[in-house]
């Protein structure tokens, strides 16, 4: 048997450059340290499959570029990454995440500058050349089914037959022998289509990122980083319960109470930032809808003039999975621009489309109006709420805190989690 192999000069340089907190870089770490195992210690042949178990809001995709600048620069590199997203707004912030010029941009500091595949682009002469360059680090960013399903609209083209490849992009792929996949919210992926997509890429190494890992995935978790740790170490918001003395529990009295939550965590804010020379951040309410119907009725409850005094008129922002064509555009673009200053959406209601890779700062309360059907929405729901606008604790508590109006769910939640 031979020694580990790990440039740890190298993981520093990463932490370093990446400013990788803490549990981002003890990640990379134990991924390459236990990969180096599989491989250079036991000398395994299969491909090493791993899960990095880490809370929501503590930066998951630093651990993606973490390892992605890793894996580049080592002695033998990579070059071909694949990260795969459960769906289209996950896959959409990561592409801007991995794009050099893009406001969400992570890449600033990354000397590997890999250039970004999508199924948008990978068959223009530009991204075809990058392609077929074996020198270039590659970043290939799909949704899973973008590539199990060669029957749907989304997966029609990466299985359809390539010249400038002499193959489909899937085929093509699966005949890499550097392929290294990235699986974004991995608890997502455990069903049989989902596994064998993965399986016949033939890839070298998968690792699993996720908050929430599936019980019988235990064993494949390499590192763990809780939901109380992160709030411990300050890297998140301290999520606090919120409950009337009264009984009063109908859907206008909760609501509110949130907004009334809302408007005293702008003054702080406003205060705090003038105190400290930042730009203030706008804090916003979630709203969580049991169906389409009650999220209209929660919308046309907020915007009207009989509640609060109009003070939300045009203030609301639906969003749900029905929406389609410029509605659908509209709804996601103004989503998109939330955290923007400029910004007149002050309370979003969801049914279910946020409740995984929406991750915008600014989530000061979330109003929860119906039963959450398993822990993992619950505990993605409340991730929605969990960064830091201003990066750091601040010291004020209004500001250091995400409220959630109470729910017997979220309580056993945090109880769970301590």
């Amino acid at each position: 048997m031979s020694d580990l192999n790990v440039d740890e000069h190298l993981l520093e340089e990463v932490r370093h450059r990446l400013t990788l907190r803490d549990p981002n870089f003890q990640a990379v770490e134990s991924v390459a340290y236990t990969m180096s195992q599989h491989y250079d210690v036991d000398e395994k042949t299969e491909p090493f499959e791993c899960i990095v178990d880490s809370a929501t809001g503590v930066g998951k995709t630093y651990i993606m570029a973490g390892l992605i600048e890793y894996l580049a620069s080592i002695d033998v590199p990579a070059r071909n990454f694949l990260i795969l997203t459960p769906g289209r707004t996950i896959r959409d912030k990561t592409v801007r995440n991995f794009t050099p010029g893009d406001d969400k941009a992570i890449t600033k500091s990354m000397r590997v500058a890999p250039t970004v595949v999508t199924a948008d682009n990978f068959d223009s002469p530009a991204i075809a050349k990058a392609i077929s360059d074996t020198s270039k680090t590659k970043v290939y960013i799909f949704t899973v089914q973008a590539l199990t399903k060669p029957d749907s609209d989304a997966g029609r083209a990466t299985h359809a037959y390539q010249e400038f490849l002499g193959a489909s992009l899937y085929e093509w792929l699966g005949k890499l022998g550097d392929l290294v996949i990235l699986a974004d919210e991995h608890h997502c992926y455990r069903g049989p289509a989902f596994s064998s997509t993965i399986k016949n890429l033939n890839p070298e190494l998968v690792v699993g990122v996720t908050a929430t890992p599936d019980r019988k995935d235990e064993d494949l978790v390499v590192y763990r980083y809780p939901l109380a740790k992160a709030i411990e170490e300050e890297y998140v918001k301290t999520p606090v319960l919120v409950a009337r003395q009264d009984d009063r529990s109908d859907d206008e009295t909760k609501l509110l109470d949130g907004v009334t939550l809302l408007r005293y965590k702008q003054r702080v804010s406003e205060a705090w930032a003038a105190e400290n020379g930042q730009t203030p951040v706008r804090p916003v309410m979630l709203v969580i809808a049991k169906s389409i119907e009650d999220a209209k009725a929660y919308r046309d409850i907020l915007d009207s003039k009989a509640f609060d005094g109009g003070a939300w008129l045009g203030k609301t922002l639906l969003v749900h999975s029905k929406l389609t064509g410029d509605d659908k555009e509209q709804a996601l673009a103004d989503l998109d621009a939330v955290e923007d200053p400029d910004s007149p959406v002050r309370i979003i209601i969801s049914i279910g489309m946020l409740k995984e890779g929406w991750d915008v700062k600014n989530v000061y309360v979330i109003a929860s109006m119906r039963a959450s059907v398993s822990e993992v929405l619950t505990e993605q729901t409340l991730g929605r709420g969990m960064r830091l606008p201003y990066g750091k604790y601040t010291g004020e508590q209004m500001l250091d805190t995400v409220e959630v109006l109470a729910h017997e769910k979220y309580e056993a939640l945090l109880r769970k989690r301590q």
